[in-house]
């Protein structure tokens, strides 16, 4: 390998000859010179085309992982929030159920109270209230 300046240019230590402007046929030698530098040009743009290649294709690989982490990070985010929307459903639901034993127990109270107040009943006491207890309890009840 030889390095010259006069008259072509010097690539990664190859002389490659420029071909001058008022030449009109090329000799021989100078065709394998010319095949020579088409073919080194070649190599090298595969080289960078490659390097850009493998570059693009780490950066789609990164791309990725952060998304997957970022979904990660929502998914966890959504776990969560249906585990306090649960917690929050377990005690509405104890509540409803205190609050359900309740009503029976104050319709059943309400119950005896109409029982004494009918003019049928011997609660020891006058009234003059007509409605069967049926139709007084359905005013009471909660639906």
């Amino acid at each position: 390998m030889a390095m010259a300046s006069s008259g072509g240019c010097t690539i990664t230590g190859i002389v490659v000859a420029s071909s001058s402007a008022g030449s009109t046929a090329a000799a021989p030698g100078d065709a394998a010179t010319t095949m020579d530098e088409r073919r080194l040009k070649r190599r090298l743009s595969n080289r960078e085309s490659a390097r850009r290649t493998r570059a693009r294709k780490q950066q789609q690989v990164n791309d990725l992982e952060a998304e997957a982490e970022a979904l990660r990070r929502r998914n966890d985010g959504v776990a969560e929030a249906v585990r306090a929307a649960a917690r929050c459903l377990a005690a509405v639901e104890a509540e409803n159920a205190v609050l359900r034993a309740r009503a029976l127990e104050l319709g059943a109270r309400l119950a005896g109270l109409l029982q004494c107040l009918l003019p049928s009943a011997d609660c020891g006491m006058a009234s003059s209230i007509t409605a069967s207890p049926a139709d007084m309890m359905y005013a009471y009840t909660y639906y």
